[in-house]
């Protein structure tokens, strides 16, 4: 699917459960839903042909040092929303061209984008984050309303209304949690690129990351508006 008629014409059945589908011009289909994935991801990690034990006991390869798992063999959280995708999309460039719908938790509405692969796997760097990792999981109250293929400065308005609105303005209260969450993202983000660097081919989930955390940065720009 190449052009804005072709996304017109696409037929919205097929995309009940909670998640993102992905489309590719050849119409390959992946859908990245959010049911059974623990499942998913345990198996993946529990297979030695997907991650060999070397890689498992590099030191690259450990969860980040303040994680409860830290020093444990043990599936880290984070990995969760990703390892169980890695197959289906691996293959793919961060540039390649696809058609992304999203469906939120208890949502009608379907959300239709034509964008870049990097740009639509947002969706799986905040769940790995915000969501998933034990270290960060406290802040997704301020994640609420946020849908994956706005673009970035749209999440890091929303995401810094939801703080503002919380802390009533208080702008010390504000800069506090903001600069708490950079670098809890950033240390997370870090630890999981030399993870994913170590078992992908290809550069669509780490440059999904990076895109990701451009959101972050765009928080101090919010703290001097």
């Amino acid at each position: 699917m190449t052009d804005t008629n072709e996304i017109l014409s696409l037929k919205l059945d097929g995309f009940e459960k909670e998640g993102l589908y992905l489309i590719f011009p050849d119409s390959t289909r992946v859908d990245l839903v959010t049911e059974n994935i623990e499942h998913m991801a345990e198996k993946y990690w529990s297979d030695p042909s997907k991650i060999s034990p070397e890689i498992k006991n590099a030191a690259e390869f450990q969860p980040c040092k303040h994680c409860p798992h830290y020093g444990k063999d043990v599936l880290c959280k984070a990995l969760t929303p990703l390892l169980p995708y890695i197959d289906s999309l691996d293959k793919y460039m961060s540039y390649a061209n696809v058609t992304a719908v999203f469906r939120g938790k208890d949502a009608q509405l379907l959300h239709v984008s034509q964008t870049t692969l990097q740009r639509a796997l947002s969706f799986l760097p905040i769940l790995s984050m915000i969501y998933y990792c034990e270290m960060s999981e406290r802040y997704s109250k301020y994640f609420t309303d946020i849908m994956p293929l706005m673009d970035i400065k749209s999440i890091s308005s929303r995401i810094y209304s939801n703080i503002y609105l919380e802390n009533k303005g208080d702008q010390a209260a504000i800069s506090s949690i903001i600069t708490q969450l950079k670098s809890e993202v950033t240390e997370s983000t870090h630890c999981l690129l030399k993870r994913l660097r170590m078992i992908c081919k290809r550069d669509a989930f780490a440059n999904a990351f990076v895109h990701t955390h451009l959101i972050f940065d765009c928080l101090d720009s919010k703290e001097t508006d």
